[in-house]
């Protein structure tokens, strides 16, 4: 008998519909002022799937706009959180969470948790900025006891340049209101940097594993910390123009690409010392976990992790699992964790560059294959030149993932940053199966750089093989109209 009584087909056509439709009803929330309709928008789908289904329809449009309705109630609620009211506050209290930024407008921003106005507790966090003038700043650090006066406000939507929403980006971090601190010498730092409590645990994290590759690479380490472990502080602003320029920015943020590389990695590794399926999934789940947990828990690393744990799932019961309908099942997944992700640029990027890669892919290998087939015969074997052409089959077979990722983010990218490179399809295209290598090349320096004498070693070689990479894309990104 099988589950839920339909065939895999049906099951999948029921899945890859919820997860599109959830994400329409949570997009659209934000152009939409709450109410009862999206309510009678919800009973009107259900009644639309009912009547199909006693027709002997399958419902599916019902279907989907009941998951859009839903999508809405489920967006709404967080896009009006409760807030303090706005105005100046005599005493304001609370600690520092992660790293302060130090901007080049003489201000210094920081997220403020565990508040207090006036002595009264307010639920979430704020951000916080400083404007120092010409003094000082104080110096600010993770878990740092703060009392000050300052003026709440409530953020505004859209402004500046490329119009970014300062009000989302603030809501999808988990801050209803900010704190403006004009006086900076009122500022009372209540405790130091080696009796405060870390309030920002994986950003600790992160600065010692940071540390660790500082110790054996050098200056490279900043590209192998932002491209690994989502650390870009160590990154010079010069890099990070470069890779901005050629438009492969995505490559120093962890990614769907940089989670798939290092589970792709630690599968084999299971499977070669023995370990059973339930023992793979287990501990494949707490890595894929801590990872995200540890990076940040970005929209294209939470994609790739659900997808990954969804198409084991699926594997240890015995049933082939439809790559759409798992990507579809992720969005799903991760809209009931954060709604207000559905339309950050994170996350349509991360899910439109895999949607084109699973939909375009399988018919370009096709194509590839019948007009430049993997050769047979005497060419198959364990030579030298057979495994020369296997790679430049697998290669060939790279190429079409690389390029349908990157037709699949272009209009996103001109819609979300009001840009785009020349050069950003090929430059991906050529540069993706190099970082292939270097993510997980990485990850083993990381692990190598507390052994004496073997870290140094193979950090030395990680730090030449970063050089080379971060001087191509700076020879790169000087070409005419970059």
């Amino acid at each position: 008998m099988r589950p839920f009584g339909t065939a895999p087909m049906e099951r999948s056509r029921w899945i890859l519909a919820l997860g599109p439709s959830f994400w329409a009803g949570c997009f659209a929330a934000s152009f939409f002022q709450p109410g009862a309709w999206p309510w009678a928008l919800a009973a009107a789908g259900a009644g639309l799937f009912l009547l199909a289904r006693r027709a002997g329809r399958k419902g599916f449009a019902g279907l989907m706009l009941c998951a859009a309705a839903l999508g809405l109630l489920w967006t709404m609620p967080r896009l009006e959180p409760a807030a303090p009211q706005p105005g100046t506050y005599e005493e304001i209290t609370g600690y520092v969470y992660g790293e302060p930024k130090l901007r080049s407008d003489s201000r210094l921003t920081f997220t403020l948790t565990d508040i207090r106005l006036d002595g009264q507790p307010v639920s979430g966090r704020a951000y916080c900025s400083l404007f120092y003038g010409k003094e000082e700043p104080p110096e600010l650090y993770d878990g740092a006891e703060l009392r000050f006066p300052g003026r709440v406000y409530h953020p505004g939507g859209k402004s500046g340049a490329p119009r970014f929403d300062f009000r989302q980006w603030m809501l999808k971090n988990g801050m209803p209101f900010g704190i403006a601190i004009s006086k900076e010498k009122e500022v009372e730092v209540r405790n130091t940097p080696e009796s405060a409590m870390p309030q920002d645990r994986a950003g600790r994290m992160r600065r010692r594993l940071n540390a660790a590759l500082t110790r054996v690479m050098g200056e490279e380490a900043g590209v192998a910390s932002a491209m690994l472990l989502n650390h870009k502080e160590g990154m010079s602003e010069d890099e990070y123009v470069a890779f901005q320029t050629l438009g492969i920015a995505h490559v120093t943020a962890v990614s769907g690409l940089h989670v798939g590389l290092l589970a792709a990695a630690l599968l084999p590794l299971l499977r070669h010392f023995r370990v059973g399926r339930q023992g793979r999934f287990g501990l494949l789940a707490f890595f894929l976990l801590a990872y995200s947990w540890l990076t940040g828990f970005s929209a294209a690393s939470l994609r790739a992790s659900v997808m990954f744990l969804l198409g084991l799932l699926a594997q240890g019961w015995d049933r082939r699992s439809e790559p759409l309908s798992l990507l579809s099942a992720a969005m799903l997944v991760i809209l009931l964790l954060r709604p207000l992700d559905a339309n950050s640029a994170g996350f349509i990027l991360s899910f439109s560059a895999m949607g084109a890669i699973l939909l375009l892919t399988p018919g370009w290998q096709r194509r590839a294959e019948r007009r430049w087939p993997e050769p047979k015969g005497r060419f198959r074997g364990r030579g030298l030149r057979a495994r020369i052409l296997h790679l430049v089959h697998q290669a060939k077979r790279s190429l079409c993932v690389s390029l349908a990722a990157q037709l699949g983010v272009l209009l996103p990218t001109a819609l979300y940053y009001h840009a785009l490179p020349l050069y950003g399809v090929a430059i991906n295209v050529l540069l993706l199966p190099l970082i292939g290598l270097l993510v997980p090349f990485y990850a083993v320096t990381l692990l190598c750089s507390w052994i004496p004498g073997l870290g140094a070693a193979v950090g030395f070689a990680a730090a030449l093989l970063t050089k080379g990479f971060t001087g191509m894309v700076s020879l790169l990104s000087r070409l005419p109209y970059a």
